[in-house]
C-alpha cells in the first residue's frame, strides 16, 4: 500500500462532505440519479452501511480545508493532536480502487472539486478528526490568513481487517459531553 497525503479546500451548500467509493456512484451523471442515490437520509445511511460512503456531516454549509492521509498506520501529527477538537468513531470504506473526498453535491461520475485517490481493492477504516485551528492561531499569535494554519479536518484511512463494529450514523461526531445535544440523548 502506498502512503499518500493531500490537502484541499472544499465547499458545500448541502451541509455535508464525504469520502466515497467512485465505482458505486459512477452512474450518477445528473440530478435525477443523484437524488435517487443520495436525496434522503435513508439513502445515505444505506451507503454508509455498505461501506461506500463516509459522511463528514456537521449540519452546516460552508468551506472547510481537509487533509486526507492514507497509510498502513496513519496518525495525527503532534501539532494536529494538540488542537484536536472532535474525532469520529471508525467508519468502513470498501473499494475496488478509486475513491474521492468531496462535497456531497459533487458525488457522481466526474466530480469537479474533489481529492481523488486510489486504494488497493479491499476494506478500510476511516476516522475523521476536527481540529480547532483557530485556537492555534490565538495561542501562537498567527494570522488566520497566513496559509500556515492547520486544516479544519484530518481524515485518516488505513487497511481494515474486519467488516463489523463500524459507525453507521449520519452525524460524524457524537456531541461533546455537556452540550445540549448530548444532554438530550
Amino acid at each position: 500500500m502506498n502512503e499518500a497525503e493531500a490537502r484541499m479546500l472544499l465547499s458545500t451548500d448541502a451541509g455535508m462532505w464525504a469520502v466515497w467509493d467512485r465505482q458505486t456512484f459512477q452512474h450518477i451523471t445528473g440530478y435525477e440519479e443523484w437524488e435517487d442515490e443520495l436525496g434522503e437520509d435513508k439513502d445515505i445511511l444505506r451507503h454508509i452501511a455498505s461501506g461506500a460512503f463516509v459522511p463528514i456531516y456537521i449540519r452546516a454549509d460552508g468551506a472547510a480545508e481537509f487533509t486526507l492521509r492514507v497509510s498502513r498506520n496513519p496518525s495525527l501529527t503532534d501539532r494536529e493532536q494538540k488542537y484536536l477538537f472532535l474525532k469520529s468513531d471508525s467508519y468502513l470504506l470498501e473499494t475496488e480502487d478509486s475513491c474521492a473526498l468531496s462535497a456531497i453535491e459533487e458525488i457522481g461520475h466526474e466530480p469537479e472539486r474533489a481529492i481523488r485517490f486510489k486504494l488497493p481493492p479491499g476494506i478500510y477504516t476511516v476516522r475523521v478528526h476536527m481540529l480547532d485551528w483557530n485556537a492555534e492561531c490565538k495561542d501562537q499569535g498567527m494570522d488566520p490568513s497566513s496559509g500556515v494554519t492547520l486544516p479544519d479536518y484530518v481524515i485518516l484511512i488505513s487497511p481494515a481487517t474486519e467488516r463489523t463494529g463500524y459507525r453507521q450514523k449520519l452525524d460524524t461526531f457524537e456531541p461533546p459531553r455537556g452540550s445540549s445535544e448530548a444532554d438530550n440523548d
